[in-house]
């Protein structure tokens, strides 16, 4: 029998793997060998859809993105951009060598300012990237609709499992809130909009009275 603390370790994970289904639809992808790990050791083939059937549609979400010229061209700038990011990591750590060894004079003083702003000057680009190629993933969200909307049906089903998995150990799915750029499922409670940090949602999953 499932302790309260096991259970409650179960949903977090089965939350996590919620917002993930989540942001993809709004084409925020991650990696999908990682979704198809969780997937497996959550034992969800039996929620929800076939992992196949899920993938698919997973991919076609990434792919259908990458048609995007636009995206194509923010993607192969990124690229480019991670190999100076690597560069530039190797330059902040061979100029705090000589500080690690007590060595101090302006020069050096200067050469760690420069490789440290360097560091974050890029790191801010690429997160200027990335948002950029949410944004024009979400702006034509529509060439996935259908993926979309059978994703969400998957989203709904795994709602369904918490709520079983909280009331068999006794506890409130008020109590396991979840960050959404969707609200368009059943049995939600939106308790959070999104504010100026975050596109995202808090909300938690309604309690029913009958059996789901």
């Amino acid at each position: 029998m499932s302790t309260p603390a096991k259970t409650r370790r179960r949903i977090r994970k089965i939350i996590a793997f919620i917002e993930t289904l989540d942001a993809y639809r709004v084409g925020i992808v991650a990696n999908i060998d990682q979704l198809a790990i969780e997937y497996r050791r959550l034992e969800l083939s039996r929620r929800i859809r076939r992992w196949k059937d899920l993938k698919k549609d997973l991919e076609d979400i990434a792919l259908r993105g990458l048609k995007i010229p636009k995206v194509r061209q923010l993607i192969d700038r990124d690229k480019k951009m991670e190999k100076y990011y690597k560069y530039s990591l190797v330059f902040f750590a061979l100029a705090a060598i000589p500080p690690f060894f007590g060595i101090t004079s302006p020069f050096v003083f200067i050469t760690l300012l420069v490789a440290l702003t360097l560091v974050n000057v890029i790191l801010l680009y690429r997160l200027y990237l990335h948002d950029k190629i949410t944004y024009l993933y979400y702006v034509n969200r529509k060439t996935f609709r259908e993926q979309s909307k059978r994703i969400k049906e998957d989203v709904e089903k795994l709602f369904a499992e918490i709520r079983r998995e909280a009331k068999r150990a006794g506890l409130k799915t008020s109590s396991f809130p979840l960050k959404l750029y969707n609200i368009d499922y059943e049995d939600i409670e939106i308790v959070k909009k999104p504010g100026r940090l975050s596109r995202q949602y808090k909300v938690i999953i309604r309690e029913r009275s009958s059996k789901s």
